[in-house]
């Protein structure tokens, strides 16, 4: 999407006039934002100081990745000015995840048409048609090849997508009633098998702590017991047979992830702790970090992570304190309960994926503001 004006920077622009011209209906009290802006803010400075200001990644971060955060975050509460419009807005992305999914469902089956509609959206899935063009000889379907991509043009974009918008397109299991039960229902189990066909280990166990929670949680305390009792005989169960789930089951090898860390402290070792230079990390070891964390220190610098965790904590916090608050008062507030799972479920993604909040996600913060915005119209609507 760099080096060329793309549907993101137009989108970009569009929601940073709207802003402007809505620019008194724009609240951030309470709101990660600034805290945001103030990351952004030292992650230009170490850059400046570190020298990889002049290189190209520097800038495509800064204004295909930032910049549309920025202008998603200020623009979109301008436009939802009530819960018709957020409701339009949450159907919205529901025919996207529906869309999205039903792709990926033909992609698992080698439907050459799925690939090359990919393709055509996004040129990143010009690699997975070619694996899925060599696979095609050795099996009916992608098991195991983790190359479902969607959309997105990437299996692991596909999976931060399928789950981090889980709760978004289930969010009539927060409401009372049996209808609205049984349709979330049908869409979790709709999504669970577009999660499963990505082979996402962490999407997947994503989804399995969603269930648990709204299980855990929806059932009288004297069953409690029992779940949790059946869970670990499924458990084990499922650890002593040979159940295939593809790359779920067969890829336990984690040599990657222990060089990932022993490359980071290499790299801090080197001197690099106090500025970062990720320019410079990627052509000492040809891999990411694949940590939230580790990430924004490779970024710009011990300043740069110190400023991150507090904004890390600060996004996580406000999800928490909502969901616990409305549970605890049993309030219906549906679409704030919903993107607030979503916004805990990217945060969590994160610790194991390189795309985050440090590197600028405007998945995250399309979810975090969906939660702000739909938390003060539901609170004005009760």
């Amino acid at each position: 999407m760099a080096g060329s004006f793309s549907l993101r920077h137009l989108s970009t622009f569009v929601f940073l006039i709207i802003a402007v011209i809505n620019r008194r209906r724009i609240h951030l009290k309470d709101w990660a934002l600034p805290l945001y802006l103030m990351y952004i803010l030292v992650f230009c400075i170490c850059n400046i100081i570190n020298g990889e200001y002049e290189c190209h990644s520097f800038w495509q971060s800064l204004f295909t990745y930032h910049l549309p955060c920025i202008g998603l975050a200020l623009g979109l509460p301008a436009l939802l000015r009530d819960l018709e419009h957020v409701k339009l807005f949450v159907w919205a992305l529901i025919i996207l995840y529906v869309i999205n999914s039903l792709l990926s469902f033909f992609q698992y089956s080698n439907s050459e048409l799925a690939w090359a509609i990919a393709t055509n959206i996004s040129s990143q899935a010009e690699e997975g048609t070619e694996a899925a063009q060599m696979y095609t000889e050795a099996s009916d379907n992608l098991l195991g090849y983790a190359i479902v991509a969607g959309m997105f043009g990437f299996v692991v974009t596909n999976g931060y997508f399928l789950a981090t918008y889980l709760p978004v397109i289930t969010y009539r299991i927060n409401k009372d009633g049996f209808v609205n039960k049984l349709i979330a229902s049908a869409f979790l189990v709709f999504a669970s098998a577009a999660i499963f066909i990505t082979q996402q280990r962490m999407a997947f166990l994503s989804l399995l702590l969603y269930l648990f929670f709204f299980v855990w949680g929806g059932i009288d305390k004297k069953w409690r017991i029992p779940l949790i009792v059946i869970v670990v005989i499924g458990l084990s169960y499922y650890g002593l047979s040979n159940i295939e789930m593809g790359r779920l089951t067969t890829d336990t090898n984690n040599d990657t992830r222990m060089k990932i860390f022993n490359d980071f402290f290499d790299f801090m070792g080197k001197g690099y702790w106090i500025f970062g230079g990720n320019e410079t990390y990627l052509k000492l070891y040809h891999k990411s970090q694949h940590n939230a964390f580790l990430g924004a220190w490779v970024l710009g610098g011990i300043f740069n992570f110190a400023v991150f965790v507090i904004l890390y904590f600060k996004l996580l916090r406000d999800s928490l304190k909502k969901i616990i608050k409305l549970k605890r008062k049993k309030s219906n507030y549906s679409f704030t309960l919903s993107f607030s799972f979503a916004v805990i479920i990217f945060l969590m993604y994160s610790l194991t994926h390189s795309a985050g909040v440090q590197s600028g996600s405007p998945m995250f913060w399309l979810v975090y503001t969906m939660m702000c915005v739909s938390y003060s119209l539901e609170r004005k609507v009760k």
